[in-house]
Formats: C-alpha cells, structure tokens, sequence
C-alpha cells in the first residue's frame, strides 16, 4: 500500500497521513486528486543531525520516519507488520529470528538493499554501543547467510523482538557507503518513500517523493519541514495556508 503523505514521531505510530485524512490531531488537509504538490509542514525545532542511530532528538525523527525504514514497522494497532523484511519465522526453541527480504528495495542513491546492509546497521548499534543498543540485550549474532536473508541469534526468548527492531526509526536499516563518508548526518541516504534534498539551517529541511519506493510512490510530490519554534506563529501559517500542517 502506496504511503500517500508524510509520517512523523508525533506520537507512537502518529503520522501524517492521518491528518491529512481527518484524524484528532489536525484538520483535513485537502491535497487535491492523483499526484499532488509539495507538502509544507512546520515542526517546532530543528533536527540536530540526520543520523538514525545517533540523534535522539524529537524533531530529527519527525524527518527521519519519511527517510528511513526498518525491517518490519507497526501498522496503527501497533501489530508489526512487513517493512523491508517480507516475511520471518523463528525457530522452535525461540533462540533463532530467520528474516527474508523484500526483493527490488534501493537506497535512494540507487544501490541495492541486501542483508549485509541489516547486519551492519544492527552491528553498527551494537558495536558502538548507540543510543538504542539495549535493544539488542538478548542477541548474540547477527548475520547474513544470503543477500536477502537475515538471520538474528538470541541467547533468550525475546518475544518483543519484533517491536524492539521495528517500534522506531532510530533502528533503521543504512547504507555504510553513506555512513563511511560521514554524510548521513547532514545528507542521510535511506529506503523510505522521500528522499533527502537538502537543509537550510535555521529555516527548513526539503524532501523529494522517492518513486521507487517499494510500498508505491507517494502521493505528493515532496515535503519541506520548516521550523517554527513559536506555536502562535505555527497556528498562524496553518491559518493564512502557508503550510499545510503543524505539530
């Protein structure tokens, strides 16, 4: 199912999409038919870095969740259900996770997404011990038998596994060649239905609809987060339609 709008860390599965189509966070924002314009959303602050794994910070998610996806995401009864992981089993004693990719996935740069890229995000996490290592408490292996297969190993039945890798984009699957060059934290490369465009400091940060995207291409064009740190002033905007929707 094609993601229509943008999706934020408003709340836990919070997104936009719901605003726009009448939930109590916000009115109805009309788009107009089939493939619409660029989205204008203000949010409170700006993001402090761009990194998944190593901002902890509210407003860089609000961004990040469009970029970013991970293995398996929560749909809004908080059931997890397939991301970038088709499909899963474990094994019968509970101590094996075995993840099956969804096959066609690229970066938004083009590369294509296999398991190696899983093993490294997770073990980039565990490795450097990051914001969200605690996740990964009960996991003694991470690794890839095949490019679309990931295996994780636990040394203990972990039945929140699923929401542990999947409940937030600060466990997001990255690309290490964007990591390697130090520009995921000011130009993140990810999966997601947008991609990043670019940030102008203290003003807004600008995102493309990525048409390749594996869930369908969005269905508007590209969004641009500008921050509006006084809530009158946001209120203002949304009232006069300089944007479309506020936090």
């Amino acid at each position: 199912m094609a993601r229509t709008a943008v999706s934020t860390a408003v709340l836990a599965i919070c997104v936009l999409l719901a605003a726009l189509t009448g939930c109590s966070t916000g009115e109805r924002v009309d788009l107009g038919e089939g493939t619409a314009g660029s989205l204008i959303a203000a949010i409170a602050g700006e993001p402090d870095q761009l990194d998944p794994h190593k901002t902890t910070a509210y407003f860089s998610f609000e961004v990040l969740e469009n970029v970013f996806d991970t293995l398996v995401e929560p749909d809004e009864n908080l059931q997890m259900q397939p991301a970038l992981a088709e499909s899963w089993e474990t094994s019968p004693d509970q101590l094996t996770w075995t993840f099956h990719l969804r096959p066609g996935v690229t970066f938004h740069d083009g590369s294509k997404l296999t398991a190696d890229d899983v093993v490294y995000s997770y073990r980039r996490i565990i490795d450097e011990e990051l914001a969200n290592s605690d996740k990964f408490s009960s996991v003694r292996a991470v690794e890839a038998p095949d490019p679309a297969t990931v295996v994780i190993r636990v040394d203990r039945p972990t039945p929140n596994m699923l929401t542990n890798i999947g409940g937030f984009k600060g466990m997001a699957i990255v690309s290490r060649a964007n990591v390697d060059s130090g520009q995921i934290t000011t130009h993140p490369v990810g999966t997601g239905p947008f991609s990043f465009v670019e940030q102008t400091s203290g003003d807004s940060i600008s995102l493309r609809a990525n048409p390749n995207y594996w869930g369908g291409p969005p269905g508007i064009s590209g969004v641009t987060f500008r921050f509006i740190s006084e809530p009158s002033t946001a209120l203002s905007a949304l009232q006069a339609g300089e944007v479309d929707w506020t936090d």
